[in-house]
């Protein structure tokens, strides 16, 4: 992911699914609100705050992720 005074973008993938993904978003401080959009996919939303310089906790909401919880390591 890349910050831009407060907008997110950059890509990722789903271990468990395999599955690439584009990300959008915002960042206020430690808090970070992303839309994870997979092709021909419904998009997720991440709602999480950084609790570490590389470490991210949070919720995954959408098809199939009922607010399930989160973290998301930076490589």
């Amino acid at each position: 992911l890349r910050d831009s005074a407060g907008a997110v973008a950059g890509w990722g993938l789903l271990i468990a699914s395999g599955t690439a993904f584009t990300v959008i978003g915002t960042r206020t401080g430690d808090n970070v609100a992303l839309t994870l959009q997979p092709p021909g996919g419904a998009p997720l939303a991440l709602n999480a705050f950084f609790f570490t310089d590389h470490v991210m906790r949070g919720s995954l909401t959408g098809p199939g992720f009922p607010g399930d919880s989160v973290l998301v390591f930076r490589q």
